[in-house]
């Protein structure tokens, strides 16, 4: 909870750190609007079991042709998660 000006003034600085930080965003026409995520989000379950019940964790693989997620396709975000998991299963 916000307790002063100097808290509210912090918070708000950190917004604006956060939209300088998103390079790109993308919504489909009807995820737009005053709603929704407008920031920085990242897909990382703490263990291979969250992520092997994840019903849309397939969507976060290299070979997914649906609905392809770019930092996985341009980054590799799949092999760094399941390096991860050979520690945490």
């Amino acid at each position: 909870m916000l307790n002063s000006g100097k808290d509210l003034a912090a918070a708000q600085a950190v917004a604006q750190e956060v939209d300088a930080a998103v390079v790109h965003a993308y919504a489909g026409d009807d995820r737009q609007g005053d709603f929704g995520s407008a920031g920085i989000a990242i897909y990382f379950p703490l263990r291979k079991l969250l992520y092997d019940s994840d019903p849309d964790g397939v969507g976060y693989d290299e070979i997914n042709t649906v609905y392809p997620v770019e930092c996985v396709q341009d980054h590799r975000w799949d092999n760094f998660l399941h390096a991860y998991f050979v520690l945490n299963p």
